[in-house]
């Protein structure tokens, strides 16, 4: 039984003490073309892809299945702006995938300094294509290291993440917490760090895929 699950990630912010934020192009609505397919995330300006195929979707696509608000994996309008980014972060027959988006920070992370991470996700539900499970551990990972098409290993473990299983494909929901820099991380990465043992998950409907 395979569970998918897909996310659209909105708006993450970290803030030190000047409330700046650190994370480039934060809404997704820079873009360096028009996404015109899947796997397109380098198509937003400083973002690129951690890990397999996750896809970027904006209002300027002419197409229907990577648009918004209307596209492959349902209906879903932007908690602000005209861009947003899908993953998958759960497979039950391929445990080891995970879609990961990246980016780098606009400055390292000072070490012993508080930061502050808040970030939107939202469901994208359609049983049709395949997303109809929901899972818990999406997170914000922070690193030394610029992980880049599929270098990132599994760590049970990252800065920020959602205990909740993720269920609602109507609202935005905010996943937020904090923590103190251990390092001068420089990258940020978002997506389910967890292995499938490590994570919970929630089955939408009565089926095999």
């Amino acid at each position: 039984m395979k569970y998918l699950l897909r996310f659209c990630l909105l708006i993450v912010c970290i803030k030190g003490h000047a409330q700046i934020n650190l994370v480039p192009n934060p809404s997704f609505e820079d873009t360096i073309s028009c996404p015109n397919s899947g796997g397109q995330v380098w198509k937003a300006k400083y973002w690129q892809t951690v890990s397999y195929s996750p896809d970027y979707f904006h209002v300027c696509n002419p197409f229907w299945n990577y648009s918004v608000p209307y596209n492959t994996f349902g209906f879903q309008w932007p908690n602000t702006g005209e861009a947003y980014m899908g993953l998958w972060s759960y497979s039950a027959s391929s445990p080891y995938y995970r879609e990961i988006i990246g980016s780098e920070l606009y400055s390292s992370l000072i070490i012993g300094q508080k930061y502050f991470v808040n970030f939107k996700a939202n469901l994208a539900f359609n049983s049709n294509a395949g997303t109809n499970a929901a899972c818990n551990r999406l997170g914000v990972l922070f690193s030394t290291i610029n992980y880049l098409n599929n270098t990132f290993p599994i760590l049970n473990g990252c800065q920020i993440y959602s205990d909740s299983i993720l269920k609602d494909s109507l609202n935005w929901v905010s996943i937020h917490g904090s923590f103190i820099a251990d390092s001068a991380y420089a990258f940020i990465s978002l997506g389910n760090f967890f292995s499938n043992a490590n994570t919970d998950t929630f089955h939408l409907v009565n089926s095999n895929t």
